[in-house]
């Protein structure tokens, strides 16, 4: 999912401590989600192993 900046009214934007803040929780998720990844990765590996 790439970034994508908020839209906000009349021209003002998130202040860099609100990108920075979005940004720190988009990493966070991306990294729960790649682990994810690689937990089912290893469970499959282990099952083509097995037969």
């Amino acid at each position: 999912m790439p970034y994508a900046p908020a839209s906000y009214p009349y021209g003002s934007g998130p202040s860099k401590e609100d990108e920075l803040n979005a940004l720190k929780g988009q990493a966070e998720y991306l990294a729960d989600s790649l682990e994810g990844i690689k937990k089912r990765m290893g469970e499959l590996e282990k099952e083509i192993k097995e037969k």
